[in-house]
């Protein structure tokens, strides 16, 4: 079984602890989920970015330039269409 997560992320000066939380729940998955997993990490136009905080099979890194376009839930969209297409590979 394989099991799929998408997380999103944003680090900036309203929410100075997003990075540190986005590290502590993948750390969480990769301690914890006894199964192959995969993860599409949506990242809200973080300063800085969180690209160089993993290399770790299974994670989809996906930068999102302006999130002011598509708010949180264009996140969550993209990151879910991203999933279902791993999927079809």
């Amino acid at each position: 079984m394989k099991v799929g997560f998408v997380i999103t992320n944003h680090n900036s000066d309203i929410s100075p602890s997003g990075n540190s939380d986005t590290h502590d729940f993948v750390e969480s998955i990769k301690s914890n989920v006894q199964y192959e997993f995969e993860i599409v990490l949506m990242d809200n136009q973080s300063v800085p970015p969180y690209a160089d905080k993993y290399d770790i099979d299974g994670l989809t890194y996906v930068y999102v330039e302006d999130q002011t376009l598509t708010g949180i839930t264009g996140a969550w969209k993209v990151g879910i269409k991203k999933r279902m297409t791993l999927d079809a590979i």
